[in-house]
């Protein structure tokens, strides 16, 4: 993503942030005043001589929240989290107190994604307001843990999979366990129909699975998501 940011110019618009590097200094400084994309400097409260005196702070369980702005499917006008330790149950990391720092002082403005690869204590709570949208969760203003009309364009009508008809990615282990979270998402998804009974979209959500992704091309890897998929189909026939 750096890559083609910063040599092809493709989606400056956006500012990726790696969460693991949020715990140093010099990073937070170039993501607030020198990330190459001006206008897309992340917003924050913290003074420069504020973020280098940042370090791991002593927390205990706490319950977070920010304002959110007429949501009518919120009607508390806040996300309430509970946000626990990180450090060994008894402290919270540097990347930790800066994503909620960015969280509040983005107010909203622009949308917070993160990745699906992502490690679940680096969401610091906030999975009931995560959407699953494909390969990233869309931090939303009420709770839902997937948005079916995005994730079913984004796996139907946006993503191309043409990588794998690159046969050197067999090669690769690291890109063919990426690659399973299409898989992931296609699941999530008829799952996610076969909760309200929509045996069509069932159905039609796996075979698109079963063409984007043939097990010809990408074995299936993962024994539970693959009886799944063979459950849901079975179900839904």
């Amino acid at each position: 993503m750096w890559y083609l940011q910063f040599m092809e110019n493709y989606r400056t618009d956006i500012t990726v942030v790696n969460v693991n590097l949020f715990n140093v200094p010099w990073y937070i400084m170039q993501l607030k005043n020198g990330y190459p994309f001006g206008v897309n400097n992340l917003f924050m409260m913290l003074t420069d001589k504020e973020i280098y005196s940042l370090r791991p702070v002593y927390w205990k369980e706490k319950e977070m929240e920010i304002p959110v702005k007429n949501d009518p499917l919120n009607k508390s006008g806040k996300i309430q989290w509970l946000m626990k330790p990180t450090i060994e149950d008894k402290a919270i990391r540097v990347q930790d107190t800066m994503l909620v720092q960015v969280l509040k002082s983005n107010n909203w403005d622009r949308p917070v994604y993160f990745s699906t690869t992502v490690n679940n204590m680096n969401k610091i709570g906030l999975d009931d307001y995560l959407a699953l949208e494909g390969l990233v969760y869309k931090l939303n203003t009420h709770k839902g843990t997937i948005d079916p009309e995005n994730l079913f364009t984004n796996l139907t009508s946006v993503y191309t999979y043409e990588g794998l008809r690159d046969k050197h990615i067999a090669y690769v282990d690291d890109i063919t366990r990426l690659y399973q979270n299409y898989r992931d998402s296609f699941v999530a998804l008829a799952s996610e129909y076969d909760k309200v009974g929509n045996k069509v979209k069932v159905k039609e959500v796996l075979n698109t699975m079963n063409e984007k992704l043939p097990e010809t091309l990408l074995p299936c890897t993962n024994n539970k998501l693959l009886n799944k998929s063979d459950s849901l189909y079975n179900k839904n026939l």
